[in-house]
């Protein structure tokens, strides 16, 4: 038995369908700019409003360390058994208005609402991954896919940039 070479590569690319697909409509929409990429990257706000799905890492085990080896055919082995997704959503922020030679800050109501709608995201990822562990057949495994909800980390401000990450770790086999 051999693992895909594209395993993690379609794993990243059949999560990000998933969210796009199941995004929730009283959320704003998520923005068009989308790809997936790997390592911390994903965390660097660009100039431009864009949703990512990162393969931060893979690792030998789901969390029980008695799952280390993997044994086909009796053999023991060691195999990529997870992966950590960082889900990120970069969305505008306001930086305020310029007046002549003034430059005024942003109101607090635009401050709220950006604020809203970068938490807002967080909450969105998470319920359209859920609802895809459930209905998806690329996700679904025999059993059930185990999930994990790691963290959900705002990004920013920097600059007219903000958003926030999710991280997830996903059973591979």
């Amino acid at each position: 038995m051999s693992v895909p070479l594209d395993q993690l590569v379609r794993l990243a690319k059949g999560v990000q369908a998933a969210v796009v697909a199941r995004w929730p409509e009283e959320a704003s929409p998520l923005p068009a700019r989308r790809y997936i990429t790997v390592g911390a990257s994903a965390t660097t706000v660009y100039d431009a409003e864009q949703f990512t799905v990162s393969t931060a890492r893979a690792f030998g085990h789901s969390g029980d360390i008695s799952q280390e080896t993997w044994t086909p055919r009796g053999v023991g082995l060691w195999a990529q058994r997870a992966v950590s997704l960082d889900l990120t959503v970069a969305r505008k922020w306001p930086i305020g208005t310029t007046t002549g030679r003034a430059q005024l800050p942003p109101t607090p109501d635009e401050i709220e609402s950006a604020t809203e709608m970068i938490l807002t995201d967080g909450r969105a990822l998470e319920n359209a991954l859920l609802q895809a562990i459930d209905e998806d057949p690329f996700l679904a495994v025999p059993g059930g896919r185990q999930i994990a909800f790691e963290s959900w980390q705002p990004i920013g401000p920097s600059g007219d940039m903000a958003g926030g990450m999710l991280t997830v770790r996903l059973q591979v086999l």
